[in-house]
């Protein structure tokens, strides 16, 4: 399910490649800048986040992830086989 829903304002970061429609573009949402591909115009627009693409780590990791932040979990909630934070 898309849980994290974060309404901001989408700018173009780097123009589309040759032939595509699609571009690096950041949403700022309050203090939070998410980098994304998209062929969303900029203005207005929507970040969905599904909870199975969020990783949790105590430390800094490696690897192709482009969105890192720092921030602390102040709850945990069985749900299932799951917790959600």
């Amino acid at each position: 399910g898309a849980e994290n829903v974060l309404a901001g304002v989408i700018r173009t970061v780097e123009p589309p490649r040759e032939g595509a429609r699609e571009r690096l573009v950041e949403l700022r949402t309050g203090h939070l800048v998410l980098e994304a591909v998209t062929d969303a115009p900029d203005g207005a627009g929507y970040a969905i986040v599904r909870g199975e693409e969020i990783m949790l780590a105590r430390e800094a990791m490696g690897g192709s992830a482009r969105n890192r932040f720092h921030g602390r979990v102040v709850e945990l909630a069985p749900h299932g086989p799951l917790v959600k934070l």
